[in-house]
């Protein structure tokens, strides 16, 4: 089960922190960078299909694009903070297709305690100075753990799957609108998003459906033919298999908290 998380996906110096207890993130991406900074105890990850366990004191720096999973219990504590690259420009640029291992910040982490780690937002320019802290304490400590393809290649693919919100488009149809022959992209874009294609259109179809199914009124049997899906039986086990509910559960369930 993977999800894409559209409103960590947005640029204009985009931001939003948060200090996590007993919280389980399952496996997502995202087009925003991703800081994990853990407080107390032991916080698993699974970054790029590696598993890791980060300890109290370790950051890891999660880049555009690729899937990842935390889960802060057993006590544990950790920040958690998602910002657009633009944030980061400098940074982004050189080392945007690389997925670093954990580091610990050493020098520069009471600075961080106070004025980063912190739900709060700080103010833009310090926000960004800081930002920066990290990135070089990362480049500077951390390896490499996973060195993926070109990014800005992955946010066109992205752009060009949510042209398509009928979800009917497919990775030749990709090829050709990218000017790209179409064993090449094939294996370009397996090594960009490590799952098939296949996968990651269901993954739009299913947040496609997922915006339907609350700002419509309709029939879910009228709703799935705008996704993509094949049928009804189709979309149901798709949906189940990304939320772990069924279409009419999600619906009832998040209209219920509006």
């Amino acid at each position: 089960m993977i999800q894409h998380q559209p409103t960590n996906s947005r640029g204009n110096y985009n931001y939003n922190a948060f200090v996590y207890t007993e919280t389980r993130y399952h496996s997502h991406f995202h087009a925003n960078y991703e800081l994990i900074h853990v407080l107390e105890g032991e916080v698993p990850c699974q970054v790029g299909g590696k598993d890791l366990t980060l300890a109290a004191g370790q950051t890891l720096l999660i880049s555009p694009y690729t899937v990842h999973a935390f889960f802060v219990t057993n006590g544990a504590r950790a920040w958690v903070g998602v910002f657009s690259e633009d944030h980061i420009p400098a940074f982004a640029a050189a080392h945007g297709g690389i997925q670093f291992a954990p580091f610990v910040l050493s020098s520069c982490e009471a600075l961080l305690h106070v004025h980063l780690f912190i739900e709060e937002k700080p103010e833009l320019y310090r926000r960004i100075a800081l930002l920066y802290t990290v990135c070089h304490a990362c480049i500077m400590q951390a390896e490499p753990l996973l060195v993926r393809s070109d990014r800005r290649l992955m946010a066109a693919i992205v752009d060009r799957i949510s042209a398509h919100p009928d979800g009917e488009v497919t990775l030749g149809d990709l090829a050709r609108e990218m000017g790209y022959e179409y064993h090449y992209f094939s294996a370009v874009f397996h090594q960009c998003f490590d799952m098939d294609f296949k996968k990651l259109l269901n993954i739009f179809r299913v947040d496609r459906a997922c915006q339907l199914l609350l700002r419509d009124e309709r029939d879910i049997t009228e709703i799935y033919r705008e996704c993509g899906f094949a049928g009804i039986r189709n979309f149901n086990r798709v949906f189940k298999q990304h939320l772990g509910c069924t279409p009419s559960e999600y619906r009832r369930r998040e209209g219920n908290r509006r």
